[in-house]
Protein backbone atom coordinates (compact mmCIF):
# COMPACT_ATOMS: atom_id res chain seq x y z
CA UNK A 1 0.00 0.00 0.00
CA UNK A 2 1.23 3.50 -0.89
CA UNK A 3 0.26 6.56 1.14
CA UNK A 4 -0.12 9.90 -0.65
CA UNK A 5 -0.43 13.40 0.80
CA UNK A 6 -3.17 15.22 -1.17
CA UNK A 7 -3.36 18.39 0.96
CA UNK A 8 -2.06 20.54 -1.92
CA UNK A 9 -5.37 19.83 -3.71
CA UNK A 10 -7.22 21.31 -0.72
CA UNK A 11 -5.25 24.33 0.51
CA UNK A 12 -4.01 27.56 -1.12
CA UNK A 13 -2.14 25.54 -3.75
CA UNK A 14 -5.20 23.74 -5.09
CA UNK A 15 -5.44 25.89 -8.24
CA UNK A 16 -1.72 26.44 -8.70
CA UNK A 17 0.84 24.23 -10.39
CA UNK A 18 1.69 22.27 -7.23
CA UNK A 19 -1.92 21.31 -6.62
CA UNK A 20 -2.44 20.47 -10.27
CA UNK A 21 0.51 18.05 -10.33
CA UNK A 22 -0.93 16.17 -7.35
CA UNK A 23 -4.40 16.11 -8.89
CA UNK A 24 -3.21 14.78 -12.25
CA UNK A 25 -1.10 11.98 -10.74
CA UNK A 26 -3.58 10.85 -8.09
CA UNK A 27 -6.63 11.06 -10.37
CA UNK A 28 -5.00 8.63 -12.78
CA UNK A 29 -3.99 6.35 -9.93
CA UNK A 30 -7.58 6.27 -8.66
CA UNK A 31 -8.84 5.47 -12.14
CA UNK A 32 -6.40 2.64 -12.85
CA UNK A 33 -5.28 1.12 -9.53
CA UNK A 34 -7.33 2.47 -6.58
CA UNK A 35 -6.51 -0.60 -4.47
CA UNK A 36 -2.82 0.40 -4.32
CA UNK A 37 -3.18 3.72 -2.48
CA UNK A 38 -4.40 5.38 0.69
CA UNK A 39 -4.89 9.16 0.60
CA UNK A 40 -4.09 11.50 3.49
CA UNK A 41 -5.93 14.81 3.41
CA UNK A 42 -8.08 17.40 5.13
CA UNK A 43 -11.76 16.92 5.85
CA UNK A 44 -12.52 19.69 3.32
CA UNK A 45 -13.13 19.26 -0.42
CA UNK A 46 -10.40 18.41 -2.90
CA UNK A 47 -9.93 19.06 -6.61
CA UNK A 48 -9.64 15.26 -6.88
CA UNK A 49 -12.81 13.20 -7.22
CA UNK A 50 -12.35 10.53 -4.52
CA UNK A 51 -14.67 7.51 -4.81
CA UNK A 52 -15.87 5.83 -1.61
CA UNK A 53 -13.87 2.68 -2.35
CA UNK A 54 -10.56 4.59 -2.15
CA UNK A 55 -8.98 4.54 1.31
CA UNK A 56 -8.86 8.01 2.84
CA UNK A 57 -7.35 9.16 6.16
CA UNK A 58 -8.79 12.42 7.51
CA UNK A 59 -6.11 14.61 9.13
CA UNK A 60 -8.55 17.35 10.25
CA UNK A 61 -9.72 20.73 9.03
CA UNK A 62 -7.82 22.49 6.27
CA UNK A 63 -4.87 24.67 7.30
CA UNK A 64 -3.14 27.11 4.97
CA UNK A 65 0.55 26.25 4.70
CA UNK A 66 2.47 29.28 6.04
CA UNK A 67 5.63 29.78 8.13
CA UNK A 68 3.36 30.37 11.16
CA UNK A 69 1.09 27.33 10.71
CA UNK A 70 3.77 24.97 9.40
CA UNK A 71 4.35 23.09 12.66
CA UNK A 72 0.62 22.48 13.20
CA UNK A 73 0.23 21.50 9.53
CA UNK A 74 2.98 18.88 9.67
CA UNK A 75 2.01 17.64 13.14
CA UNK A 76 -1.51 16.84 11.95
CA UNK A 77 -0.20 14.89 8.97
CA UNK A 78 2.55 13.04 10.83
CA UNK A 79 0.37 12.05 13.78
CA UNK A 80 -2.34 10.63 11.52
CA UNK A 81 0.24 8.62 9.56
CA UNK A 82 1.63 7.18 12.80
CA UNK A 83 -1.87 6.34 14.03
CA UNK A 84 -2.69 4.73 10.70
CA UNK A 85 0.40 2.50 10.55
CA UNK A 86 -0.38 1.14 14.01
CA UNK A 87 -3.68 -0.24 12.66
CA UNK A 88 -4.03 -3.60 10.94
CA UNK A 89 -4.65 -1.91 7.59
CA UNK A 90 -1.75 0.51 8.12
CA UNK A 91 0.78 -2.30 8.48
CA UNK A 92 0.45 -2.73 4.70
CA UNK A 93 1.86 0.77 4.09
CA UNK A 94 5.22 0.31 2.35
CA UNK A 95 5.84 3.76 0.86
CA UNK A 96 4.68 7.34 1.39
CA UNK A 97 4.61 9.88 -1.44
CA UNK A 98 4.86 13.60 -0.65
CA UNK A 99 4.13 15.55 -3.87
CA UNK A 100 5.28 18.83 -2.29
CA UNK A 101 8.42 18.97 -0.16
CA UNK A 102 7.16 21.94 1.88
CA UNK A 103 4.21 19.92 3.18
CA UNK A 104 6.76 17.80 5.02
CA UNK A 105 8.87 14.66 4.73
CA UNK A 106 7.20 11.97 6.87
CA UNK A 107 9.65 9.19 7.63
CA UNK A 108 9.59 5.97 9.59
CA UNK A 109 12.40 3.81 8.18
CA UNK A 110 11.24 0.68 10.03
CA UNK A 111 7.75 0.91 8.52
CA UNK A 112 7.85 2.65 5.13
CA UNK A 113 10.05 4.54 2.68
CA UNK A 114 9.45 8.17 1.73
CA UNK A 115 9.49 9.58 -1.79
CA UNK A 116 9.33 13.37 -2.22
CA UNK A 117 8.73 15.60 -5.22
CA UNK A 118 10.90 18.75 -5.34
CA UNK A 119 9.80 20.97 -8.21
CA UNK A 120 12.47 23.64 -7.77
CA UNK A 121 14.76 25.23 -5.20
CA UNK A 122 14.19 28.85 -6.17
CA UNK A 123 15.02 30.31 -2.76
CA UNK A 124 18.30 28.41 -2.42
CA UNK A 125 19.34 29.26 -5.98
CA UNK A 126 18.23 32.89 -6.32
CA UNK A 127 18.10 33.98 -2.68
CA UNK A 128 14.71 35.62 -3.31
CA UNK A 129 11.14 34.43 -3.23
CA UNK A 130 9.04 37.53 -2.54
CA UNK A 131 9.18 41.26 -3.25
CA UNK A 132 8.30 41.76 0.42
CA UNK A 133 11.52 41.64 2.55
CA UNK A 134 9.73 40.24 5.63
CA UNK A 135 8.04 37.46 3.64
CA UNK A 136 11.30 36.78 1.83
CA UNK A 137 13.11 36.31 5.16
CA UNK A 138 10.42 33.99 6.58
CA UNK A 139 10.22 31.95 3.38
CA UNK A 140 13.99 31.54 3.34
CA UNK A 141 14.04 30.22 6.91
CA UNK A 142 11.08 27.93 6.23
CA UNK A 143 12.42 26.55 2.98
CA UNK A 144 15.94 25.96 4.25
CA UNK A 145 14.52 23.88 7.10
CA UNK A 146 12.45 21.87 4.62
CA UNK A 147 15.36 21.20 2.30
CA UNK A 148 17.44 19.91 5.20
CA UNK A 149 14.75 17.26 5.72
CA UNK A 150 15.44 15.86 2.27
CA UNK A 151 18.27 13.81 3.77
CA UNK A 152 15.55 11.62 5.30
CA UNK A 153 13.89 10.91 1.94
CA UNK A 154 14.66 7.56 0.36
CA UNK A 155 14.06 8.93 -3.14
CA UNK A 156 13.65 12.44 -4.53
CA UNK A 157 11.78 13.23 -7.72
CA UNK A 158 12.38 16.42 -9.69
CA UNK A 159 11.26 17.81 -13.03
CA UNK A 160 14.46 18.36 -14.99
CA UNK A 161 18.17 17.70 -15.26
CA UNK A 162 18.77 21.33 -14.27
CA UNK A 163 16.82 20.88 -11.02
CA UNK A 164 18.61 17.61 -10.34
CA UNK A 165 22.01 19.29 -10.70
CA UNK A 166 20.86 22.11 -8.40
CA UNK A 167 19.83 19.61 -5.71
CA UNK A 168 23.10 17.75 -6.02
CA UNK A 169 25.27 20.86 -5.83
CA UNK A 170 23.33 22.74 -3.12
CA UNK A 171 22.46 19.85 -0.79
CA UNK A 172 24.75 16.98 -1.81
CA UNK A 173 21.78 14.76 -2.62
CA UNK A 174 22.09 11.88 -5.06
CA UNK A 175 19.03 9.59 -4.78
CA UNK A 176 17.25 11.64 -7.47
CA UNK A 177 14.98 10.61 -10.36
CA UNK A 178 13.87 12.97 -13.13
CA UNK A 179 10.10 12.96 -13.66
CA UNK A 180 9.01 15.65 -16.14
CA UNK A 181 5.60 17.30 -15.86
CA UNK A 182 2.99 17.09 -18.58
CA UNK A 183 -0.29 18.22 -20.08
CA UNK A 184 -3.58 16.58 -20.93
CA UNK A 185 -3.42 17.43 -24.62
CA UNK A 186 -7.12 16.74 -25.23
CA UNK A 187 -8.16 19.57 -22.87
CA UNK A 188 -6.08 22.13 -24.73
CA UNK A 189 -6.81 21.00 -28.28
CA UNK A 190 -10.58 21.13 -27.79
CA UNK A 191 -12.09 24.55 -28.50
CA UNK A 192 -13.25 26.00 -25.17
CA UNK A 193 -15.14 28.93 -26.70
CA UNK A 194 -14.86 32.69 -26.22
CA UNK A 195 -13.22 34.04 -23.02
CA UNK A 196 -15.65 35.34 -20.42
CA UNK A 197 -13.38 38.30 -19.69
CA UNK A 198 -13.54 41.22 -22.09
CA UNK A 199 -10.08 41.21 -23.62
CA UNK A 200 -8.70 42.97 -26.72
CA UNK A 201 -8.90 41.18 -30.05
CA UNK A 202 -5.09 41.08 -30.34
CA UNK A 203 -3.06 40.27 -27.27
CA UNK A 204 0.11 38.68 -25.94
CA UNK A 205 -0.50 36.52 -22.87
CA UNK A 206 1.36 36.03 -19.63
CA UNK A 207 0.10 33.79 -16.89
CA UNK A 208 1.82 32.55 -13.77
CA UNK A 209 3.09 33.93 -10.49
CA UNK A 210 4.58 37.32 -9.70
CA UNK A 211 7.51 36.22 -7.54
CA UNK A 212 10.90 37.80 -8.35
CA UNK A 213 12.08 34.83 -10.42
CA UNK A 214 9.12 35.30 -12.77
CA UNK A 215 10.76 38.52 -14.02
CA UNK A 216 7.42 40.19 -14.72
CA UNK A 217 8.92 43.69 -14.47
CA UNK A 218 11.24 42.83 -17.38
CA UNK A 219 8.32 41.52 -19.44
CA UNK A 220 6.39 44.75 -18.81
CA UNK A 221 9.34 46.91 -19.85
CA UNK A 222 9.89 44.85 -23.00
CA UNK A 223 6.22 45.18 -23.90
CA UNK A 224 6.29 48.96 -23.34
CA UNK A 225 9.30 49.24 -25.67
CA UNK A 226 7.52 47.08 -28.24
CA UNK A 227 4.49 49.40 -28.10
CA UNK A 228 6.65 52.50 -28.50
CA UNK A 229 8.69 51.31 -31.47
CA UNK A 230 7.18 48.37 -33.28
CA UNK A 231 3.49 47.79 -32.66
CA UNK A 232 1.45 48.66 -35.73
CA UNK A 233 -1.56 46.42 -35.03
CA UNK A 234 -2.61 47.54 -31.55
CA UNK A 235 -1.51 44.60 -29.40
CA UNK A 236 -2.20 44.40 -25.68
CA UNK A 237 -0.55 42.43 -22.90
CA UNK A 238 -2.96 40.33 -20.82
CA UNK A 239 -1.63 38.97 -17.51
CA UNK A 240 -3.47 36.38 -15.44
CA UNK A 241 -2.65 35.04 -11.99
CA UNK A 242 -2.81 36.12 -8.36
CA UNK A 243 -0.38 38.53 -6.74
CA UNK A 244 -0.06 41.22 -9.43
CA UNK A 245 -0.70 44.16 -7.06
CA UNK A 246 2.97 45.20 -6.93
CA UNK A 247 2.81 45.77 -10.70
CA UNK A 248 -0.61 47.43 -10.88
CA UNK A 249 0.99 50.81 -11.69
CA UNK A 250 1.74 49.39 -15.15
CA UNK A 251 -1.97 48.90 -15.89
CA UNK A 252 -3.09 50.89 -18.93
CA UNK A 253 -5.26 50.67 -22.03
CA UNK A 254 -2.80 48.11 -23.40
CA UNK A 255 -1.71 46.27 -20.21
CA UNK A 256 -4.42 44.28 -18.40
CA UNK A 257 -4.17 42.35 -15.12
CA UNK A 258 -7.05 39.88 -14.76
CA UNK A 259 -6.00 38.20 -11.50
CA UNK A 260 -7.17 34.67 -10.76
CA UNK A 261 -9.22 32.88 -13.43
CA UNK A 262 -10.64 29.36 -13.54
CA UNK A 263 -8.82 26.58 -15.40
CA UNK A 264 -11.47 26.69 -18.11
CA UNK A 265 -11.12 30.45 -18.57
CA UNK A 266 -7.33 30.13 -18.56
CA UNK A 267 -7.52 27.74 -21.51
CA UNK A 268 -9.94 30.05 -23.34
CA UNK A 269 -7.55 32.96 -22.88
CA UNK A 270 -4.63 30.85 -24.09
CA UNK A 271 -6.48 29.63 -27.16
CA UNK A 272 -7.32 33.19 -28.26
CA UNK A 273 -3.88 34.70 -27.59
CA UNK A 274 -1.55 35.65 -30.44
CA UNK A 275 1.54 34.66 -28.45
CA UNK A 276 2.68 33.71 -24.97
CA UNK A 277 5.67 35.38 -23.30
CA UNK A 278 7.53 34.14 -20.22
CA UNK A 279 10.87 35.68 -19.24
CA UNK A 280 11.53 33.83 -15.96
CA UNK A 281 15.05 33.95 -14.56
CA UNK A 282 14.66 30.56 -12.85
CA UNK A 283 12.21 27.65 -13.17
CA UNK A 284 12.17 23.98 -12.32
CA UNK A 285 10.32 23.10 -15.54
CA UNK A 286 8.01 25.88 -16.77
CA UNK A 287 4.65 24.16 -17.15
CA UNK A 288 2.82 27.27 -18.37
CA UNK A 289 4.98 27.26 -21.51
CA UNK A 290 4.00 23.67 -22.28
CA UNK A 291 0.30 24.42 -21.76
CA UNK A 292 0.41 27.28 -24.26
CA UNK A 293 2.22 25.06 -26.75
CA UNK A 294 -0.58 22.52 -26.34
CA UNK A 295 -2.99 25.26 -27.43
CA UNK A 296 -0.91 25.90 -30.56
CA UNK A 297 0.30 29.30 -29.31
CA UNK A 298 3.80 30.49 -30.36
CA UNK A 299 5.96 31.11 -27.29
CA UNK A 300 8.70 33.64 -26.54
CA UNK A 301 10.69 32.56 -23.49
CA UNK A 302 13.92 33.41 -21.68
CA UNK A 303 17.14 31.55 -22.49
CA UNK A 304 17.55 29.99 -19.04
CA UNK A 305 19.11 26.49 -18.93
CA UNK A 306 15.94 24.58 -18.03
CA UNK A 307 14.03 26.09 -20.96
CA UNK A 308 16.86 25.08 -23.26
CA UNK A 309 16.72 21.55 -21.83
CA UNK A 310 12.94 21.10 -21.98
CA UNK A 311 11.81 23.24 -24.94
CA UNK A 312 14.88 23.44 -27.19
CA UNK A 313 13.87 24.96 -30.56
CA UNK A 314 10.09 24.72 -30.02
CA UNK A 315 10.04 28.31 -28.68
CA UNK A 316 11.78 31.57 -29.54
CA UNK A 317 14.29 32.34 -26.77
CA UNK A 318 15.36 35.76 -25.49
CA UNK A 319 18.69 36.43 -23.72
CA UNK A 320 17.95 37.96 -20.30
CA UNK A 321 21.40 37.96 -18.70
CA UNK A 322 22.31 41.54 -17.78
CA UNK A 323 25.49 41.37 -19.86
CA UNK A 324 23.65 40.26 -22.98
CA UNK A 325 20.25 41.89 -22.56
CA UNK A 326 19.26 44.67 -24.94
CA UNK A 327 15.79 46.21 -24.54
CA UNK A 328 15.45 47.19 -28.20
CA UNK A 329 16.45 43.71 -29.37
CA UNK A 330 14.02 42.18 -26.88
CA UNK A 331 11.21 44.32 -28.29
CA UNK A 332 12.20 43.20 -31.80
CA UNK A 333 11.80 39.56 -30.73
CA UNK A 334 8.32 40.38 -29.42
CA UNK A 335 7.49 41.92 -32.79
CA UNK A 336 8.87 38.84 -34.52
CA UNK A 337 6.75 36.40 -32.49
CA UNK A 338 3.53 38.19 -33.52
CA UNK A 339 4.40 39.29 -37.07
CA UNK A 340 6.59 36.61 -38.68
CA UNK A 341 4.10 34.10 -40.14
CA UNK A 342 6.75 31.55 -41.16
CA UNK A 343 8.24 31.59 -37.67
CA UNK A 344 4.82 31.41 -36.02
CA UNK A 345 3.77 28.40 -38.10
CA UNK A 346 7.05 26.63 -37.33
CA UNK A 347 6.80 27.30 -33.58
CA UNK A 348 3.16 26.24 -33.52
CA UNK A 349 4.02 22.89 -35.14
CA UNK A 350 7.06 22.27 -32.92
CA UNK A 351 5.19 23.33 -29.80
CA UNK A 352 2.33 20.92 -30.46
CA UNK A 353 4.83 18.12 -31.01
CA UNK A 354 6.54 18.98 -27.72
CA UNK A 355 3.25 18.99 -25.83
CA UNK A 356 2.44 15.51 -27.13
CA UNK A 357 5.77 14.28 -25.77
CA UNK A 358 5.23 15.53 -22.22
CA UNK A 359 1.97 14.05 -20.92
CA UNK A 360 0.43 13.52 -17.48
CA UNK A 361 0.06 9.84 -18.34
CA UNK A 362 3.84 9.58 -18.58
CA UNK A 363 4.33 11.54 -15.35
CA UNK A 364 1.91 9.28 -13.48
CA UNK A 365 3.48 6.10 -14.89
CA UNK A 366 6.99 7.14 -13.83
CA UNK A 367 5.88 8.09 -10.31
CA UNK A 368 3.92 4.86 -9.91
CA UNK A 369 6.78 2.69 -11.21
CA UNK A 370 9.21 4.24 -8.72
CA UNK A 371 6.87 3.81 -5.75
CA UNK A 372 5.87 0.24 -6.66
CA UNK A 373 9.51 -0.80 -6.38
CA UNK A 374 8.97 -0.70 -2.63
CA UNK A 375 5.85 -2.85 -2.79
CA UNK A 376 7.72 -5.84 -4.09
Amino acid sequence: MIGIDITTTQNQFRYRGIGNVTKEIVSRWILEHPEEIVLFGFSTSSTIQIPKEVSFVDIGMSIALTPITKFKYKSGLYSRINTYISSSQGKKLKAFFSPFIHSGVPYNPKQYVTVCFVHDIIQATTGRYSLNPAINFMKKQQYMQDWKLLKYADRILTNSEVSKLDLESKFNLHQIDIVPLGVDISRFEQDQGIPEHKVPSKYILYYGGYEPNKNVSLLLEVFKKFKEQYDEQGYSLVCIGDGYEAYSSYASESIHFLGFVSDEEKIRLMQHADAYCNLSSYEGFGLSVLENMACGIPCLISDIPVYEEVYQDSALRMPIDSKEFNLTYAAELLKKIVDDKVLRDSLREKGLEKSRFYTWDNTYSKVRDILLQYER
